[in-house]
């Protein structure tokens, strides 16, 4: 076995348990997670005594920790971010750092553990810790040295990324908030419980997007720039409609004006949707309120995520045309893109496919299929963060083969097969936040709420229809 060193008699009752988790509190799992649900994990490398513990068992107790919190189902969908404390650091510690050595723990954690390790916020670091941090990066791989901030001493910018209510107070807190003789088993915290969390969305936009106020407003005179040296494109230049494309990529400017230009070339190409697309002039009362081909949860997911239900086996081809049923849905697209935390937090889709048969199978062409994928994936400013798809029937295989050639990996990578174990979609979705029919506590779902909301930016639509590329003169 490689490194028997570390995990041979690998047992929580065989690691130095009171002296690295009691006495000096070398690895703790805080108490609460962070605003986007992932735990939190604290490692204090400066308080960590060579005399006492050699570097191998504090490894070993890392492991443990590590296969104790990855029983944890939160854990294992939104992911733990370290807060890693070197306050106290001195050459005597570096000397046990050898590259072997952080090779060696780098390698476990990036490669051999199923680990979403989605932030790694350094705290207190001292000057020396940059002869560390460049061995460090030789074995780093890109995408997570792009997640280390350095935060030093300034607390108020970790507090930007971890809600100081969930931090101990040497961190700013005034409560203490750590599990401090926290047993080494897996506490049963699952998307519902997360979904009770207080959601800071201004952590999330600097977390997931890079989002700070300064960020923005430069990222928005830069779009800006771009659109008017455009002479042939009549577009909104106002704050509001630029930063939902800026958040849609992260901020990327030149991404970001590439969504404009296909958002509004697509309006052109497909007049038979966008063609007089105003809230009063689609078939609501028959694809929403009737059949509930389309509806929006009432109530965000535990990530803060606006969830969406799309019922294709609830869609009557002889009511509606599947066009009017896209018609319905850009307009309820544009409306969710109004919402601040839509744009920031994104969406997940819930495609519910019971009734699918034949008679829907044969509209979905695949110059229709390749429309609705562009639509979605290409044209809008919509963060899609998940597909989750149930009540599934064989003949759906047949739609989701064309669909592949169409779909980016990224975001195939995030389409989940649920069936009709209701179960699965709880452990995805709080089920607090799921209506009755999939195993949740919601219903009376207000359509005559939806509807004023949807006709109450009507005149929002009417100015959109206003924008566009000039027509090139002969």
């Amino acid at each position: 076995m490689d490194h028997a060193d570390i995990f041979d008699n690998l047992l929580p009752s065989r690691i130095m348990f009171d002296t690295i988790f009691h006495q000096k509190k070398l690895v703790t799992i805080l108490k609460k997670p962070d605003s986007l649900g992932r735990r939190i994990l604290l490692v204090k490398f400066g308080a960590w005594d060579p005399q006492v513990c050699p570097l191998n068992e504090y490894f070993r107790a890392g492991m443990v920790v590590l296969e104790c919190g990855l029983l944890n189902q939160m854990a294992q969908i939104a992911g733990v971010v370290g807060v890693a404390d070197l306050d106290g650091l001195k050459i005597s510690h570096l000397l046990y750092f050898t590259p072997s050595e952080i090779r060696k723990l780098i390698k476990l954690v990036q490669e051999c553990y199923p680990l979403r390790l989605k932030g790694v916020y350094v705290v207190n670091n001292p000057a020396l810790f940059e002869l560390l941090f460049a061995v460090a990066k030789l074995f780093l791989k890109p995408k997570l040295l792009k997640r280390f901030r350095f935060i030093g001493r300034d607390y108020e910018k970790l507090h930007k990324l971890i809600p100081r209510d969930r931090l101990p107070e040497e961190y700013g807190e005034r409560r203490p908030r750590l599990m401090q003789r926290q047993r080494l088993t897996s506490a049963s915290v699952d998307a519902s419980a997360a979904g009770r969390m207080q959601l800071d969305f201004e952590a999330i936009a600097y977390e997931e997007l890079g989002e700070t106020p300064q960020l923005r407003r430069d990222t928005v005179l830069e779009l800006r720039k771009l659109i008017h040296a455009q002479s042939d494109l009549r577009c909104p230049s106002d704050d509001a409609f630029l930063v939902k494309f800026l958040r849609a990529r992260k901020h990327c400017v030149e991404e970001a004006f590439g969504t404009i230009q296909k958002y509004f070339r697509v309006r052109e190409l497909h007049q038979d949707i966008f063609q007089d697309l105003l809230p009063s002039k689609v078939m609501f009362d028959a694809i929403v309120r009737q059949s509930k081909v389309l509806t929006l949860l009432e109530e965000r997911d535990h990530l803060g995520r606006l969830v969406g239900v799309l019922k294709s086996g609830a869609w009557n081809p002889e009511v509606c045309s599947l066009n009017e049923v896209f018609r319905t849905g850009v307009v309820v697209g544009e409306y969710c893109l109004l919402d601040e935390r839509t744009q920031i937090a994104g969406v997940v889709g819930i495609v519910d496919l019971k009734g699918l048969g034949f008679e829907h199978v044969r509209h979905y062409t695949p110059s229709v299929i390749k429309t609705s994928i562009q639509l979605c994936q290409d044209c809008y400013p919509m963060r899609l963060k998940a597909i989750y798809i149930v009540n599934n029937p064989p003949i759906f295989e047949v739609i989701y083969s064309i669909a592949k050639l169409f779909l980016k990996q990224k975001l195939v990578d995030r389409i989940h097969f649920i069936g009709r174990d209701y179960e699965k979609l709880h452990e995805l979705i709080p089920r607090e936040r799921l209506p009755e029919e999939y195993g949740g506590t919601l219903n009376n779902y207000d359509f005559d709420a939806f509807e004023r909301g949807l006709r109450s930016m009507e005149e929002f639509f009417v100015e959109l229809s206003e924008y566009g590329y000039r027509e090139q003169e002969a």
